[in-house]
């Protein structure tokens, strides 16, 4: 608003055209008004988070006869989620749309041998670590439970949740996953415990989805971080996992059910 060659009616054009325009209104408010802005439905609200919270804690007995997955996100401190679910397999073709998730615990551990015994204690049916930048480590233990941990990289030409499946690694678009891990909490879809980590809620609401013009001038949506978001990747990793699951689930359940 300092610069010299912007007028009030030029603003003011601005302004009304990022009433309807997702990606003018964040180009108004970052460039032109010099202010940090998130468009509505942008991110995780604490709203959506309550609204998920139910009558549970981790680790609640009664979620150890679902089926469950998880999701690893590498650090110096490494974060994982367990889910658990219940799905309906009737409805295959798209099993995450048609799933809804318990959240069994949000942890973290330093050590992979730490890691080798969540697997053993909560025994997911599939599990997908994030690749990188622990490499060497997430393989040994992907090998020590074949069939059942994969190793996960986002990769740039995908842009569907489609999954790129080369045996012990996947590829998978991180736009179109992130939405329905995100989507997941912001349509109330998943069942929070009353003790869930402050961290988690945290690393939710740091998950922003934010409008761009590509080269085209279409509108698309990338996914940017407002501070730590470790959680988040690692329920989309748990996510990813679900869908992997679905040959094993097909051969442990009829078709015709659903799993509660």
């Amino acid at each position: 608003m300092y610069s010299p060659t912007q007028t009030a009616s030029t603003l003011a054009t601005y302004a009304k055209e990022a009433e309807t325009d997702v990606v003018k209104e964040q180009e108004f408010y970052n460039s032109k008004l010099g202010l940090p802005h998130i468009p509505a439905g942008s991110s995780v609200s604490d709203t959506d988070l309550n609204t998920c919270i139910q009558n549970f804690k981790m680790d609640d007995p009664k979620l150890f006869n679902k089926p469950m997955t998880l999701g690893v996100d590498v650090g110096s401190l490494c974060h994982y989620v367990i889910q658990a679910w219940d799905i309906d397999l009737r409805q295959s073709i798209d099993i995450n749309s048609n799933a809804f998730a318990h959240l069994v615990k949000a942890g973290t551990f330093r050590d992979f041998a730490d890691l080798y015994k969540i697997i053993q204690r909560y025994k997911p049916i599939m599990g997908v670590i994030d690749d990188m930048p622990e490499t060497r480590k997430a393989l040994e233990i992907a090998r020590m439970f074949p069939g059942r941990i994969k190793l996960c990289h986002y990769g740039n030409n995908l842009t569907t949740r489609d999954i790129s499946d080369h045996g012990e690694r996947i590829t998978v678009d991180r736009t179109s996953w992130l939405d329905q891990t995100i989507g997941r909490i912001t349509s109330h879809r998943v069942a929070l415990p009353a003790d869930i980590p402050m961290a988690y809620r945290e690393h939710m609401k740091a998950i922003l989805r934010v409008p761009r013009e590509n080269k085209n001038g279409d509108v698309v949506f990338l996914y940017k971080h407002n501070g730590a978001d470790h959680y988040g990747h690692a329920s989309n990793y748990a996510e990813i996992a679900l869908r992997l699951s679905l040959s094993t689930l097909a051969g442990s359940y009829n078709m015709t059910e659903s799993i509660r």
